[in-house]
């Protein structure tokens, strides 16, 4: 069978930047794969271990541009529950729509 050169990552073109594999596969066997971290690494972890979890709440949807508001609902429930904090009806219902 003919080697493929598969691509996971972002997919429209105007989303450079973010981490991305490539993988070279023969049928259903992955022969070699590179991983390309990116330029938009910036190192977001370390930045949020200095700061109150409330303030770190502006940086959640820079972490991954193209789909920033499932990062911010695992950041928030996440928040909540250490906290051990209930939300209310209204919020409840507006995440089920997001």
């Amino acid at each position: 069978m003919k080697e493929m050169k598969l691509f996971l990552g972002p997919q429209h073109p105007g989303m450079h930047g973010n981490a991305s594999v490539h993988m070279f596969v023969d049928g259903d066997i992955i022969k070699r794969s590179y991983l390309l971290p990116g330029m938009l690494y910036r190192g977001f972890e370390k930045q949020m271990e200095r700061k109150l979890w409330v303030n770190n709440i502006a940086l959640i949807p820079r972490v991954c541009v193209p789909e920033p508001d499932i990062n911010e609902m695992a950041f928030a429930s996440g928040a909540e529950k250490l906290l051990k904090l209930e939300i209310p009806e209204r919020a409840h219902w507006i995440r089920m729509i997001i």
